[in-house]
């Protein structure tokens, strides 16, 4: 009996312990370019016999098939055979069907558990119109995601899997405390044999993943091959072909993110609740593109990156008219990744002029504060170039990036350009780049960044005047123990409050509780504080798997719930898509181990990209006057982080920052973007945040002392509307 009891001991304290491995690495599916494609079949493939009913895996390996002769017709010139094949090949590996988004499912609970000496191992529970299950383990889930994938590719039902988990995790707990383990109870409660569980995994979510990577493939070679017939109509088809693929990951990452990080589901407070809706990602025509520059009176810059060696670009004016250009990416002797990481590295550094002395190593102490680290000497030597190996770089990206569309920009500097970068281009410093005369991209064009062309398709009304009062919250320099104050930040907060005649927090004040009494109303959120990007410890850390089958009539859902993985290499975001034709059903597989990157500092507390998501904000802007803030995990058309999180509590913009930005240059930068705004407002004007912003980093630019890029060069405002505003 003192044997049981003390392996009961034991096993409660492992099961009722959070383990706290926060995500640091989340990536989505890597993808080849086309051109590492190698043909290894010359038989033809016939295009207009597709195999909807074929399984999973069979359909990705015909998929495979049909792409690499799509991709021998074009090295042969055929291009129109070219797209009949890759076509096919679309069709081949979506089963016929399209994707039809997620329709939210209704979550009023009905339902029954297991247990094990009073401790719940498993709950379940349904609804009157649609089934939803729910499973919360104390344990890493690795291997129940193995057996989902293993039952999709296999063309079986999957949604057994969450219940014979429960079921035989308790079975081996009782076989653990009976003393007839075949693991120890602590390897039980970690997730089993961790290298036969891993090798099985490794395997089997590679050849699912390959699937994902196929279909980029294709779509990106779809593009070329469109391109390459040099028609109007097949170069519009290219760019609807290039926000499919966008709307590809969007439609991956924004169900997975929203629904399996709610924290009503995390918690299990899902009775009598819907969960939130979303705008999934529309298929859009010519026409809805060239309306949203019309209705923006903006022009929309879209890139897409095809391959390792080749961009293109589409331009569409506000009247409607879409220009093209391609890009050849031969010239620069790194890969473009690497370029666009050295640009951002380089215009957040100081300029080293010959003039190492007190000015240089002030700003540098100043840095110092909103980064929180203490090593002068080191960050000296980490962020300081010399003027010509900044001007050479931030030039060389011009030129790749601005110089073959400049003639299709506006000549007027005020009227917006809207840039909707991919991949590495999405933490490009645009306004930093440089002409061959040495004019920022700046002192030309007012900017905006849209991760997607979705993020512009809500309607969304400008602030028509200046927020005073409680409708503006503002939080500034947050006291929080072991992290550095910023001086300059309480002053930032503390004058934009006085613009604004609100009630700024600051220090003690900045707590939780005062910002739960006006976050929820107030129309534009400032935080002048520092920014986190790699969380640790983090106590909203999960394991989640999140199964939903979706058909015309109904949608099931089935989650479970576990501890973050042990194992750094599961420490991913996972997402697979599987279609029945013959059942007219979609299955979704999302699993997300762990938390999202990113979170601001406030008294004492991190507010988490994670926390925030599951928010339902009115503001019409936020501004996080931080480090990092833009950045997280960027992926072909999204970056996982803040700014993500915050489009989907409701916030149709952001202004964020790419870099550590010092403390005394930001805190005039935000003085005069308020100071502009309110002006705005004051002459009758709708405000413009972009001008403003714009205005903002002019004038400090214009400051000799903060004349490099750094200083005013790294915040952007962003378009991230994910969902309609509550």
């Amino acid at each position: 009996m003192y044997s049981l009891n003390k392996s009961l001991t034991v096993l409660l304290t492992l099961l009722t312990t959070t383990s706290v491995n926060l995500i640091t690495n989340i990536s989505l599916p890597v993808t080849a370019s086309t051109d590492s494609a190698v043909p290894n079949s010359s038989s033809q493939v016939d295009t207009k016999q597709t195999s909807p009913s074929l399984p999973a895996q069979s359909r990705v390996e015909k998929a495979k098939k049909l792409f690499n002769q799509g991709y021998q017709q074009y090295q042969q010139n055929r291009y129109s055979e070219a797209e009949k094949s890759l076509w096919a090949a679309l069709e081949t590996l979506n089963g016929g069907s399209r994707m039809q988004g997620f329709q939210a499912p209704r979550t009023r609970k009905r339902g029954t558990s297991i247990s094990i000496f009073g401790l719940k191992l498993f709950e379940s529970f349904s609804t009157t119109s649609v089934a939803t299950g729910y499973t919360h383990v104390s344990i890493p889930l690795d291997e129940a995601y193995v057996r989902i994938i293993n039952n999709l590719s296999q063309g079986k039902d999957p949604t057994s899997t969450a219940y014979d988990v429960g079921i035989e995790q308790m079975e081996r707990l009782v076989e653990c405390i009976s003393g007839k383990p075949e693991l120890s109870c602590d390897e039980i409660v970690k997730g089993g044999n961790r290298t036969t569980t891993n090798n099985v995994s490794q395997n089997v979510i590679n050849s699912v993943e390959d699937g994902h990577q196929v279909e980029i493939e294709i779509l990106r070679l779809l593009q070329r091959t469109l391109i390459a017939q040099n028609r109007e109509d097949k170069t519009n088809e290219a760019l609807l072909v290039a926000q499919q693929s966008r709307n590809l990951e969007l439609f991956r990452t924004v169900p997975a993110v929203l629904y399996a990080l709610n924290n009503e589901v995390l918690q299990g407070k899902t009775s009598d609740n819907n969960l939130p809706k979303l705008v999934t990602p529309r298929n859009l025509s010519i026409k809805d593109i060239k309306k949203i520059s019309i209705r923006e009176n903006s022009t929309l810059v879209y890139y897409s990156i095809v391959s390792q060696e080749e961009i293109f670009v589409w331009v569409i004016q506000p009247t409607g008219k879409i220009g093209f250009k391609k890009i050849n990416l031969s010239s620069i002797k790194t890969s473009l990744e690497e370029t666009t990481r050295n640009a951002l590295r380089i215009a957040s550094s100081y300029v080293d002029r010959g003039q190492q002395g007190k000015a240089l190593i002030q700003a540098i102490r100043d840095l110092r504060l909103r980064t929180n680290n203490t090593d002068v000497n080191s960050l000296l030597q980490q962020l300081t170039v010399s003027e010509t190996e900044q001007k050479q770089n931030l030039q060389q990206l011009y030129q790749i990036l601005i110089e073959p569309i400049k003639e299709l920009l506006p000549t007027d500097p005020t009227k917006h350009v809207v840039i909707i970068p991919q991949g590495p281009l999405l933490l490009v410093p645009f306004s930093a780049l440089q002409d061959a005369s040495g004019q920022y991209l700046i002192e030309k064009h007012t900017i905006r960044i849209a991760p997607n062309l979705q993020s512009l398709l809500q309607k969304r009304s400008s602030l028509q005047k200046f927020p005073r009062g409680d409708e503006m919250l503002v939080v500034g320099n947050p006291t929080n123990q072991g992290i550095s104050e910023l001086p300059g930040a309480e002053q930032e907060a503390k004058a934009i409050a006085r613009l604004s005649g609100s009630f700024p927090l600051i220090g003690n004040q900045a707590h939780t509780g005062a910002i739960s009494q006006r976050i929820f109303n107030a129309k534009i959120l400032h935080f002048a504080t520092h920014g986190i990007l790699d969380i640790q410890n983090s106590s909203s850390s999960n394991d989640v798997i999140l199964l939903i089958t979706s058909s015309k009539n109904y949608t099931q859902v089935t989650r479970m719930v576990g501890t973050p993985s042990p194992y750094k290499e599961n420490h991913r975001l996972w997402y697979s898509i599987w279609f029945d034709k013959d059942k007219n059903t979609t299955r979704h597989v999302i699993r997300t181990n762990g938390s999202l990157p990113g979170a601001i500092v406030l008294t004492n507390y991190l507010f988490t990209s994670q926390e925030i998501l599951n928010l339902k904000l009115k503001a019409d802007l936020v501004v996080l006057s931080a480090c990092n803030t833009a950045q997280g995990i960027p992926g072909d058309s999204i970056v996982l982080g803040l700014p993500l999180s915050l489009g989907l509590a409701g916030v149709p913009r952001v202004v964020v920052s790419l870099w550590a930005v010092p403390d005394a240059p930001t805190q005039k930068l935000m003085f005069e973007f308020y100071s502009t705004m309110r002006r705005q407002s004051q002459e009758g004007k709708d405000i413009d945040e972009a001008q403003a912003l714009r205005e903002a980093m002019l004038k400090v630019k214009n400051m000799e002392q903060y004349h490099d890029p750094i200083n005013w060069a790294g915040f952007t405002l962003m378009d991230v509307s994910y969902r309609a505003k509550n």
